[in-house]
């Protein structure tokens, strides 16, 4: 029988807190060509993998982070090998304490070995090991907090059980050239790579370092959701975040702000009618919230604040349509997609920035004469 989790797992959302990334605008580029439109499947093609096969777990997409479905899910142990579309072995173990599921995943390619674990449904830990590159990722996603990403060069004789060698701190320097960028992903020992990094979602992963996000992901999140992939939400997200943003009525960062300052009103009345504002406005004030400085609430806020993030953490898998009302208060998030916009989008996109968010977009973006990539060229961070 399964059982769903308890009150006090499901208060433990996450909160994404984004961390802003230098940006450094280079040529435009398209994105790297998976091994899957290789071979000529389609890009939209899911495999059948064995989580799908299987059914003792699944995973789903909530605001752009994985979290395992906590109805969805039975004990057991499940192996697999398959020798199309390229060599792949599959293992799955799914336990589960007080009707809490945690996961142990593998999936070993002929170039790619990585290890998924899922500890109480929402924290998450992916390792991708790529000998061919010889790199390895990875992926730490926290209950709360943005995801942390880690990439480290490796020895050729290297497994994913050896200790790996963090790249030089030379490496976590802005890269400001096309051609740096370019090589970021490429056969050449991984020494151009980030060191760390920090994003609020996958989403923004993808969109911020793509040959990254492609090398290590790109083959292995579509055994473990199904459809719609991250990387089609993320492009229908794209191309409504405009024309949403421009046409809705959104809540302003001023707004947000103000009436989070009324959550410490002395009157009760004025504090409980600041806080059904802002659930009314609903997803949209998520990514205002993160941009504020919480050190400066005081506990009644802070209380009010959990709440109201509690309540609208969507219990669904993502759409393009929630999507794109989280992310169209997300600064971060328009700086990357008006990456390939042509210039006179860019400037309509500054306009609505400038209204909804309080800032528009960075000047580099704004006022490059052609579609540029921000990704691969963004500064990182060490940890």
């Amino acid at each position: 029988m399964i059982r769903r989790p308890r009150l006090s797992v499901l208060l433990r959302v996450a909160i994404i807190a984004g961390v802003g990334v230098g940006l450094n605008p280079v040529a435009a580029e398209p994105p790297p060509e998976t091994r899957a439109t290789a071979a000529g499947v389609p890009a939209t093609h899911t495999p059948e993998g064995l989580l799908q096969q299987s059914g003792l777990a699944r995973f789903r997409l909530i605001l752009g982070r994985l979290q395992l479905d906590p109805a969805r899910h039975r004990k057991g142990t499940k192996e697999a090998t398959r020798s199309q579309p390229y060599p792949l072995t599959e293992t799955l173990t799914v336990s589960s304490q007080s009707g809490i599921a945690s996961l142990h995943y593998t999936f070993h390619s002929d170039r790619q070995h990585a290890v998924v674990d899922v500890v109480d449904i929402l924290q998450v830990r992916i390792v991708s090991e790529r000998k061919d590159l010889r790199q390895r990722l990875t992926l730490e996603q926290p209950p709360e907090g943005p995801l942390r990403i880690r990439v480290e060069s490796m020895a050729s004789s290297a497994t994913i059980d050896d200790p790996p060698s963090l790249l030089t701190p030379s490496f976590l320097t802005p890269r400001s050239s096309f051609s740096t960028a370019r090589s970021s992903f490429s056969t050449a020992p991984p020494a151009a790579a980030p060191a760390s990094l920090s994003t609020p979602s996958l989403l923004h992963l993808q969109s911020s370092h793509p040959r990254l996000f492609a090398g290590h992901l790109g083959e292995l999140l579509p055994y473990l959701l199904s459809t719609p992939t991250v990387s089609e939400l993320n492009r229908a997200a794209q191309r409504q975040l405009l024309a949403t943003a421009d046409r809705e009525p959104l809540p302003t960062l001023g707004e947000v702000e103000a009436c989070v300052e009324r959550l410490a009103a002395p009157q009760r009345r004025i504090r409980v009618a600041a806080e059904r504002e802002l659930l009314a406005w609903g997803l949209p004030v998520l990514r205002h919230l993160d941009r504020l400085d919480e050190t400066l609430w005081d506990s009644e806020q802070r209380s009010r604040i959990r709440r109201v993030r509690w309540t609208l953490q969507p219990r669904r898998a993502d759409t393009p349509q929630s999507l794109v009302h989280w992310l169209a208060t997300d600064p971060e998030y328009w700086n990357l997609v008006a990456a390939d916009w042509s210039h006179e989008k860019r400037h309509r996109g500054d306009i609505v920035l400038r209204r909804v968010c309080g800032t528009g977009l960075d000047v580099d973006v704004l006022a490059a004469a052609e579609p540029i990539r921000v990704a691969e060229a963004a500064a990182t961070r060490s940890r």
